[in-house]
């Protein structure tokens, strides 16, 4: 059973999904901790998911990582488009190279991440709201 089990574990996707589930980190949210404000909502699917470590492209050019951002235990608010509304001081708000990260986040403008690492509300960017508003 043991050399089975050592086969089977060889195999990448059933591999990832022992580690998920053994760590966690396979764990999702589906209620959020806390009502979105406006123009920010918890997306099904995508908020309550923990995201992976990933290289982000800020602003200024220089890079840096996820989770390196995360290591003080504070939340991130990752912007690909600026948003001048109020801003907790329990939170770093980092401002992302615009295009550099679009895979991760095609159609938002802001994530907020939580210091574990749980993606907790998106602010979509304003044509993905205006795509919503026209196939409603």
């Amino acid at each position: 059973m043991r050399r089975t089990f050592e086969d089977v574990l060889r195999v990448p996707a059933i591999n990832r999904y022992f580690a998920d589930e053994v760590s966690g980190f396979g764990v999702a949210y589906p209620e959020p901790l806390f009502a979105p404000q406006q123009n920010w909502e918890h997306r099904e699917g995508v908020s309550g998911h923990r995201l992976p470590d990933k290289e982000l492209v800020l602003q200024d050019g220089t890079r840096t990582t996820l989770y390196r951002l995360l290591e003080n235990g504070r939340w991130v608010r990752l912007q690909l488009t600026p948003d001048a509304a109020a801003i907790s001081d329990a939170m770093n708000v980092v401002a992302l190279a615009r295009g550099a990260d679009a895979g991760m986040f095609a159609s938002f403008a802001s994530v907020l991440v939580r210091p574990d690492g749980y993606l907790a509300h998106v602010r979509p960017a304003a044509d993905a709201r205006r795509a919503e508003r026209a196939a409603a």
